[in-house]
């Protein structure tokens, strides 16, 4: 999802979002699968909770306004100084 999208509501089943320079409001939800990934990078913003993600990758300016629960086994920012890579539980 690129070049200024909005997508308002829930997700769910997801294996793969790349969300770059774009705006996401609602819940997202991994497959359960150990390659489900979600990458906001280039000022995207996401306003909204995470459920079964494995990789969660925030870079380039993006945000993420955690509104509700969050379920990520590995998040990493990365472009705000120092990179931080953390073991969520």
């Amino acid at each position: 999802m690129q070049n200024n999208s909005t997508v308002t509501g829930d997700m769910t089943n997801i294996h793969t979002l790349l969300v770059d320079s774009s705006l996401v409001i609602g819940s997202i939800g991994g497959d359960g699968s150990v390659e489900s990934e979600l990458t906001l990078q280039n000022r995207a913003s996401f306003t909204g909770g995470v459920n079964d993600i494995n990789q969660m990758n925030i870079t380039g300016g993006a945000s993420w306004i955690l509104t509700g629960n969050a379920a990520t086994n590995n998040l990493l920012i990365k472009g705000f100084g120092e990179q931080r890579n953390r073991k969520c539980t």
